[in-house]
């Protein structure tokens, strides 16, 4: 026997019917560990490494996030945000000296 369970999002509008074999998938999923789906060798950076390394790495393995290395520990976690961000503020800073030296280099 097969049935299916109403799903109702009333702030969004929207109704679902979850079937029972989805229900199973579901259950099956819940009982995943970590481990289970996370990525075993992940690409890594020693914090003393320089921004375009970074940026490197991020292009080349597709990845959005890579965790920094400090004595064999995790001591933070650079994203592309970050990376973006701190690609905007070097620009500034060179664009910044070329004014004050009138250097134009664009």
């Amino acid at each position: 026997m097969s049935f299916s369970v109403l799903i109702t999002y009333k702030s969004r509008g929207e109704i679902y019917f979850m079937t029972t074999e989805l229900k199973k998938k579901i259950m099956v999923a819940a009982k995943l560990k970590i481990y289970d789906c996370m990525t075993k060798e992940p690409v890594v950076l020693e914090e003393n490494a320089d921004i375009m390394e970074a940026a490197r790495l991020i292009d080349t393995y597709k990845v959005n996030r890579i965790p920094i290395m400090g004595k064999g520990k995790v001591v933070g976690i650079l994203t592309r945000n970050d990376l973006i961000k701190a690609v905007a503020k070097l620009d500034g800073v060179l664009y910044k000296m070329e004014k004050e030296n009138n250097i134009n280099t664009r």
